[in-house]
C-alpha cells in the first residue's frame, strides 16, 4: 500500500525545503515532496532574447525556477552553435555554473539542478536574420542529499496516487547534479518520491 512504510524504524523524511544534508552511510528510506510545479509546457527563466553580432551578458528579468532544478536551452535557427552559459546556486546557496553549445533548434537539456540564475551568457550569432535563444526549466528535481551508487527508487505517488519510478542521477561531488527525472509529466501536481539508499 502506497506511503504504508512511513513509520517503519530506522526510516527518515526530509524536505527539499529543509536543512542541507550530508551522504548517509546506512540503508534509509527518504521521502521528499515538490509541490507548485508547472501546469503545462516548461517555463522560461527569462523573455526570449535576441543574438547580436556581440556576446552578450543578461543579469536582469530573470525567474528562479520554482525549485531546484535542470535547465535546458534552444536556439530559434538551425545554425546556431554557440556556447551559451547558466551562473547561479544549487540548492545548498553554493555558486554553480553549466554551459550548453546550442545545437540550432533542438533543445539541448543540462544537468544540474539550479535554484537560482544570477547571469546567463549568450554568445554572438552565428547567422544574421536575427536568431534567438530562450531558456526553459526542464523536469530534473533537485536532492539536498548525495546518492549513494546504491540508491533506487522504489516508490513515487502524484498527488498521493502511485506513480511509475522515476530515474535518479547520481554525484559525489556535486550536491547540484544529485537529480530525479519523473518518468511521467509535472502536470502542476505534487510530485512525492521515495528513495532506498
Amino acid at each position: 500500500m502506497l506511503l504504508a512504510n512511513k513509520n517503519v524504524n530506522n526510516k527518515v523524511r526530509e524536505s527539499v525545503s529543509g536543512a542541507a544534508t550530508t551522504e548517509l552511510t546506512t540503508p534509509v528510506v527518504v521521502y521528499k515532496t515538490w509541490t507548485a510545479l508547472e501546469t503545462a509546457a516548461p517555463a522560461a527563466v527569462h523573455a526570449t532574447v535576441t543574438m547580436t553580432a556581440a556576446a552578450q551578458v543578461i543579469t536582469t528579468g530573470i525567474t528562479n525556477p520554482p525549485c531546484p532544478r535542470n535547465l535546458s536551452v534552444v536556439a530559434g535557427h538551425a545554425s546556431e552553435t554557440g556556447i551559451v552559459t547558466i551562473v547561479g546556486t544549487n540548492i545548498w546557496d553554493q555558486a554553480i555554473t553549466e554551459s550548453w553549445t546550442l545545437n540550432g533548434v533542438t533543445a539541448v537539456i543540462g544537468s544540474k539542478a539550479f535554484k537560482t540564475i544570477t547571469e546567463i551568457d549568450y554568445p554572438a550569432r552565428v547567422q544574421e536574420d536575427t536568431p534567438t535563444v530562450i531558456i526553459l526549466t526542464g523536469h530534473k528535481l533537485g536532492f539536498d542529499m548525495y546518492f549513494p551508487s546504491a540508491c533506487k527508487g522504489i516508490e513515487q505517488a502524484k498527488d498521493a496516487t502511485a506513480d511509475t519510478l522515476p530515474t535518479l542521477a547520481a554525484s559525489t561531488t556535486a550536491i547540484e547534479s544529485n537529480t530525479v527525472l519523473c518518468a511521467t509529466a509535472l502536470n502542476g501536481q505534487i510530485e512525492i518520491g521515495y528513495f532506498l539508499l
